[in-house]
């Protein structure tokens, strides 16, 4: 019995992690690309090259509205495969975005508790090809916020939870970045 358990198992983590890739779910994104480059992917700019000027990027960074777009951002990702919307709960949103703040957040150590969560960190230098007098930067954060997880099995069985009916999100800017934080039951 004890092999049979084993092997139950063994094949439904093997089908979980098989169930996200980026073949069978591509990015849908119209500023980035994911490339592998061996082990890792990465995401890097659709259009141009990273550059590492940055301030044109700060000075239009506008942290309320990048939060007031996240839960559309969101259904939209969840929209792209094939899954239903969230509502946002506020709370949760309050408890991740307080969680953004903490230093451990920025090490992407991710907290326990009644809750799934994504953790990663969104340098200046992602956004750094984009002309914030040709896009709401603010919109194109708040979608690259759910873009930053994809190609990891584990962050998008999470975002893409079938199950989910609410969600809660956190940013904080810091000098040189966003701490994001994703939040659901």
């Amino acid at each position: 019995m004890k092999n049979v358990v084993i092997i139950i198992i063994g094949l439904l983590s093997l089908s979980l992690k098989a169930q996200y890739t980026l073949d069978t779910h591509p990015l849908y994104s119209d500023v980035w690309v994911i490339k592998n480059n061996g082990n890792n992917n990465i995401l890097t700019p659709k259009y141009g090259s990273l550059q590492f000027k940055v301030d044109h990027i700060k000075n239009a960074v506008d942290v309320d509205k990048i939060k007031n777009y996240l839960l559309s951002s969101y259904n939209q990702f969840r929209s792209d495969y094939g899954l239903g919307p969230v509502t946002e709960d506020v709370k949760m949103s309050k408890d991740a975005n307080i969680y953004t703040t903490n230093p451990l957040a920025k090490q992407l150590v991710h907290v326990k508790g009644n809750f799934n969560e994504c953790l990663a960190y969104l340098p200046f230098t992602l956004l750094s090809h984009l002309d914030p007098n040709k896009v709401d930067i603010n919109k194109v954060i708040a979608d690259c916020y759910f873009d930053r997880f994809v190609g990891s099995p584990g962050h998008m069985a999470i975002l893409l939870k079938q199950n989910v009916s609410v969600a809660g999100f956190g940013i904080t800017q810091d000098n040189s970045g966003f701490v994001v934080c994703f939040r659901n039951h």
